[in-house]
C-alpha cells in the first residue's frame, strides 16, 4: 500500500509545483502590495502600482480581484467624482459583492457633503434593504447621527486633494457626482483638451505615475499621438515620473480637460501640485 501511494504522492507534488505560482499570480499579489502602501500611507506609491495593475492585468483578472481594483480605485483617486463612479460600479455590478456595502456608505457620506439629502435617503435605503447584518450599515447609522446633530450638510462645490495625502478613511466624505452618464464627448483637439491652460496654475490633469521611466516615457508617446499636450516631470518628494497634461488655474477648468482626456480612453485624474513640478529635459 505505501509502495503504491508514493508515486501518487510524488505526481500530485509534481503537479502542485506547476501549477501553484500560476494560481499564486491569479490572486492579484499586486493588489495586495497596493493594499499594503495604502495603509501605511504611502499612496503616491499605490496609485502608481495600481494603475500599472489596471492598465496591465485587469483584463486576466479573477472577479474578486476585479472588485478589489474597484475599490482601490475609489480608494485612492485624488478625484471625487471618479471615486463617486467606481463606487457606484461596485454596487451596481456586484450588487452582493464583498465591497458593496463599503461604497454605499461611501456615497452616502459623499452625497450627505454635496448637501443632497435625497440621494442619501436612497443610498441609505439601499444600504438596509441589501445589507441589514453588514456591520458596515450599523456603521453609516452612527455616522448619520453625527453628521445629523452637526447640522445641515455643506454644500462642496469642490474637494480638493494633494496627491501626497493619504488613504481616505471610512469618516471621510467624498463629493458625489451627477448619477447619470455624460453624454458623449467628441474626441479633442490640444485646445480642446487644454483649455483654459496656465502657465503658473497649481491644477493639472495626470495621466499616471511610473518608478519606470520607460513606461512612462511610452505613455508620453501614446499621449502626444493624440494631440495632448503632454509633458513628463518630476514631483518635490516623489521618486516617481509623472506623464501629465495642462496646467490650470482652478479644478473646474482642470475638470473640463479631465473629461476630454479621459474620452481619449486615458485613465486620469486632476491633482493641485503642479506648482512642486520638476521638468525633466527632453
Amino acid at each position: 500500500m505505501l509502495g503504491g501511494g508514493r508515486p501518487r504522492t510524488v505526481v500530485l507534488l509534481t503537479l502542485m509545483s506547476l501549477v501553484s505560482p500560476h494560481w499564486l499570480a491569479a490572486q492579484g499579489p499586486a493588489l495586495g502590495q497596493v493594499e499594503r502602501l495604502a495603509s501605511t500611507g504611502r499612496a503616491e506609491e499605490a496609485r502608481a502600482m495600481l494603475l500599472e495593475w489596471w492598465e496591465d492585468d485587469r483584463s486576466d483578472a479573477s472577479r474578486g480581484d476585479l472588485q478589489l481594483g474597484l475599490w482601490l480605485r475609489g480608494r485612492l483617486t485624488v478625484d471625487p467624482g471618479q471615486a463617486a463612479r467606481e463606487f457606484r460600479r461596485l454596487v451596481i455590478e456586484y450588487p452582493g459583492g464583498r465591497y458593496a456595502d463599503q461604497a454605499l456608505f461611501r456615497l452616502v457620506q459623499g452625497a450627505y457633503a454635496q448637501g443632497d439629502l435625497e440621494r442619501v435617503r436612497t443610498y441609505m435605503t439601499s444600504l438596509t434593504r441589501d445589507h441589514p447584518g453588514s456591520p458596515v450599515l450599523e456603521t453609516a447609522e452612527a455616522w448619520m447621527t453625527r453628521a445629523s446633530t452637526a447640522g445641515p450638510p455643506p454644500i462642496l462645490q469642490v474637494v480638493e486633494a494633494e496627491e501626497s495625502e493619504g488613504p481616505r478613511t471610512e469618516d471621510t466624505p467624498v463629493e458625489e457626482s451627477v448619477a447619470e452618464p455624460s453624454p458623449p464627448v467628441v474626441a479633442p483637439s490640444q485646445d480642446t483638451a487644454t483649455a483654459g491652460t496656465s502657465s503658473q496654475g497649481r491644477y493639472t490633469v495626470q495621466l499616471g505615475a511610473f518608478l519606470d521611466e520607460s513606461r512612462a516615457q511610452a505613455l508620453l508617446a501614446r499621449a502626444s499621438l493624440a494631440d495632448l499636450d503632454v509633458r513628463l516631470v518630476r514631483v518635490q518628494g516623489s521618486r516617481l515620473v509623472h506623464v501629465r497634461v495642462g496646467r490650470f488655474d482652478s479644478s473646474a477648468q482642470a475638470g473640463v480637460s479631465f473629461q476630454n482626456v479621459t474620452a481619449l480612453g486615458f485613465t486620469a485624474a486632476v491633482v493641485r501640485d503642479a506648482q512642486n513640478e520638476e521638468p525633466i529635459g527632453g
